[in-house]
């Protein structure tokens, strides 16, 4: 599955890795004793468009042409954007990014997300959303995967557009500092 966008392909089949369809709980995977965070995706041409901007899920699975459903791993970094579409063109524009959490880690409900997740940015309508998608396009030029990106500066984007004001561009010095700060953090 390409991590960078989701978007349903008709010749796709399901690709359980647990041989057997997900639990409510998407805890299935084989070797993999973590509760999973289940996503369900829909594409209906048109009408819902849900992609996964990016993240890297451990299971997948097409239950028809319009559910797909995902699975991630605690402590990774999911971006889903959702539209609906009526016949004026797109009537909701929704984009989140969030991680996902352990069974014990307080966590935000997010629709179509089973438990939820540790929200960093959440935003309505077309002109936020797209600020967003230029961001993540920005931290993608600098070669860095928006996942890998610190999580204070998703949270950063969602303050300032919630101010309307512009975010800081990420850089690769902030990048940097961040991974030190992960590698000290988790020395100790």
């Amino acid at each position: 599955m390409n991590s960078a966008t989701w978007r349903p392909s008709v010749n796709r089949r399901a690709r359980i890795k647990g041989g057997g369809p997900l639990s409510a709980s998407g805890s299935n995977v084989v070797g993999h004793d973590e509760p999973l965070t289940r996503v369900q995706l829909q594409w209906i041409e048109g009408r819902i468009e849900d992609e996964l901007l990016f993240g890297r899920p451990l299971d997948e699975a097409v239950a028809n042409r319009q559910d797909h459903f995902v699975s991630f791993p605690p402590g990774e970094c999911v971006a889903l954007s959702r539209r609906t579409l009526d016949r004026g063109g797109t009537s909701i524009s929704r984009l989140d990014i969030f991680l996902t959490v352990r069974a014990d880690e307080a966590y935000t409900t997010i629709p179509h997300v089973l438990p939820g997740g540790a929200l960093l940015l959440s935003v309505r309508g077309w002109t936020k959303v797209a600020a967003v998608l230029e961001a993540i396009a920005a931290i993608r030029s600098l070669g860095i995967d928006p996942r890998s990106a610190a999580p204070d500066h998703w949270r950063h984007v969602h303050n300032q557009l919630a101010a309307d004001l512009p975010p800081r561009l990420y850089s690769r010095e902030r990048h940097a500092a961040f991974i030190a700060r992960s590698t000290i953090m988790e020395r100790s």
